[in-house]
């Protein structure tokens, strides 16, 4: 699993990088080795998705990405907690989207952490 700091684009991204995910700037990445650090991050998500009430706005400013490998086939996950949506990816194409609610609070502790910046406001 992987942990990404993403800049949203409102804030003068350069998208012209090679160091993009999905067409968005990374500010920073963390493996997460630590089978707890995965468990907290998949149990954020899920419980996200799971009380999600049907709100969504339409600002979609990510700045959050996780990727997952399962086998042959990963899986990546671009966040906009402020407009609580998710975009999946499989294998590099995207296979829906799905909403979200909930607070980035263990993502970014996780980033943090490993002293990856935080997107800008």
């Amino acid at each position: 699993m992987t942990l990404y700091s993403i800049q949203p684009h409102f804030a003068n991204a350069d998208t012209s990088s090679t160091n993009l995910f999905h067409g968005n700037p990374i500010l920073g990445e963390v493996a997460i080795a630590a089978r707890a650090d995965q468990r907290a991050v998949a149990t954020d998500l899920e419980r996200g998705i799971t009380f999600w009430v049907g709100d969504r706005m339409a600002c979609f400013e990510p700045r959050h990405g996780v990727r997952v490998t399962d086998g042959d086939v990963t899986y990546d996950f671009l966040i906009c907690f402020e407009c609580m949506i998710v975009v999946v990816y499989s294998d590099d194409e995207p296979i829906g989207s799905i909403g979200i609610t909930r607070s980035p609070n263990t993502l970014n502790e996780l980033l943090s952490r490993s002293d990856v910046p935080l997107a800008t406001h």
